[in-house]
């Protein structure tokens, strides 16, 4: 999935942004960045109106780089709990967080992050995708205990139906207007597939229910996920928790290797088999087509439209492909 999305310099001194105030205002980090970049695209925009992400370098004894995330002090609630008391409590490695800090006179939070460095994660990498696995199956067993059930919102799979219903709305929309055969083909081909998925919603809600339930990240895809090295070895870093919640992980599992993942969980979900992590993991990855498939019906009526259509045609061939391995296929 595209973002456009990069990591571009301040224009000023760094100390003249509220990313540098905000940071020398938490307890022990008085030394100031020496660079101070802001993520936008092209055209100066940011990823939301609601929220800014900037990226701190050059901190005197600190090696890499601070990711400082500022927005609304709710909407950073859930992540700033994931951070700083959630992942503390697992054997997972993650990412450090320098803490938290809230602006006097405003609803407006900052959360420092430690950058995850390493490399960009390619669940087509067999090495990728065994380490993934492992960390997945990992957080998932050592997170499945009441207490942490508790402290999550809710994370229920009805919003994938939402999704579908979003992004059917939006080629309704668009192919009431005119379009190019090759277009009116793909989005036809979704809506199809859409209409597939919602005919078998019930078996779908099934395999979810006969999972276990545990704390689930909600967006693992490749732009949230690095692998790096701890210590000498391989891991994972796993960033931006704002979708996280409780309730059935098969999204999470889309894409990852069954055995290793299965190899971590067996121990606390002895009643799983091979067979029924393949099942949720082929659903995983329609759960996560169809937040693909709704993100991006968002620009058809915009310039971004060529694009957007190029990338519905890829998500309908996942689509269909996946709905014909779990079985549940038209």
């Amino acid at each position: 999935m595209r973002t456009g999305f990069e990591f571009r310099p301040c224009s000023g001194a760094p100390e003249d942004y509220a990313a540098v105030q905000a940071w020398v205002s938490l307890p022990g980090q008085q030394t100031q960045p020496s660079s101070l970049e802001i993520l936008s695209d092209r055209k100066g925009r940011g990823p939301s109106h609601k929220s800014e992400v900037f990226r701190l370098g050059g901190i005197p004894g600190l090696r890499g780089h601070v990711i400082a995330k500022r927005a609304d002090r709710k909407k950073l609630q859930l992540e700033r709990f994931v951070y700083l008391e959630l992942l503390r409590t697992l054997p997972v490695p993650s990412l450090h967080c320098f803490g938290y800090w809230e602006e006097p006179d405003d609803d407006i939070g900052w959360l420092f992050i430690e950058e995850a460095a390493g490399s960009a994660y390619d669940e087509s990498d067999p090495v990728h995708r065994a380490v993934a696995s492992r960390w997945v199956g990992q957080f998932h067993a050592s997170s499945a205990s009441a207490q942490i059930s508790r402290q999550l919102p809710r994370f229920d799979v009805s919003r994938y139906f939402a999704y579908l219903e979003s992004a059917r709305r939006d080629i309704a929309d668009i192919a009431s207007g005119r379009t190019s055969n090759e277009a009116h083909t793909v989005l036809e081909r979704i809506r199809g597939e859409c209409d597939a998925v919602e005919a078998h919603w019930h078996a779908i809600e099934a395999i979810c229910q006969d999972f276990p339930q545990c704390a689930v990240h909600g967006d693992f895809i490749k732009k949230n996920v690095r692998v790096g090295e701890r210590r000498g070895e391989r891991t994972l870093l796993v960033m931006d928790w704002e979708t996280a919640g409780w309730g059935s992980p098969v999204e999470d599992i889309a894409g990852l290797d069954v055995d290793s993942y299965l190899h971590e969980v067996r121990d606390v979900w002895s009643h799983l088999d091979a067979p029924s992590i393949r099942r949720a993991e082929v659903v995983g990855r329609v759960f996560r087509t169809l937040a693909w498939i709704a993100a991006t019906t968002r620009w058809l009526g915009s310039e971004s439209a060529d694009w957007a259509i190029a990338d519905l045609a890829e998500y309908g061939q996942f689509l269909s492909g996946a709905l014909v391995e779990v079985d549940i296929g038209s």
